[in-house]
């Protein structure tokens, strides 16, 4: 019988994501801050920061794409970005208010730019991915979606924001 070992050489190519560490958020000067560092990329296209209320259901706040040249890097690289959160909304709707005041002879002139940039701004804030309602009381998680060139998602852990 033929008991000989044969030798086989195997060469795996199976690129592990992105490790991510130290991710942190607080809540500052009405914007909330989240740090995170990456200890290694690999083919890496962009981060996601998303949010939640309640820890399980998330949603997208923010998209950061990677700082590693075509995705791949074998260093560290910090991650620093800032979020306005709902204060932003609320300053814009005096500046309508006071461009509908400089009519006071035409006076439905004045109420209809009121309407008309009461109407834009509520618009734009139920549509933007950058500004995140928040109660100043209110719990907020974060967590970061990492997606690879490939379309392959992975999350981090999630993190409690922190009110300072």
């Amino acid at each position: 019988a033929n008991d000989a070992w044969k030798t086989f050489n195997a060469n795996c190519q199976t690129a592990l994501p992105s490790v991510l560490k130290g991710l942190a958020a607080q809540i500052t000067g009405g914007s909330l801050q989240v740090n995170w560092k990456t200890v290694s990329e690999t083919n890496t296209d962009y981060f996601e920061i998303e949010v939640s209320k309640d820890g399980q259901t998330f949603r997208t706040a923010l998209s950061v794409n990677s700082k590693a040249e075509n995705g791949k890097s074998g260093t560290a690289i910090q991650y620093t970005e800032s979020l306005p959160l709902n204060a932003m909304a609320a300053m814009s709707v005096p500046l309508f208010l006071l461009l509908g005041i400089g009519f006071r002879k035409r006076r439905w002139l004045s109420v209809a730019i009121m309407l008309i940039g009461l109407t834009a701004v509520l618009y734009g804030c139920s549509k933007s991915n950058e500004a995140i309602a928040v109660d100043k009381y209110e719990k907020m998680y974060v967590r970061i979606k990492q997606v690879d060139k490939n379309g392959e998602i992975n999350y981090s852990e999630v993190v409690k924001a922190i009110a300072k």
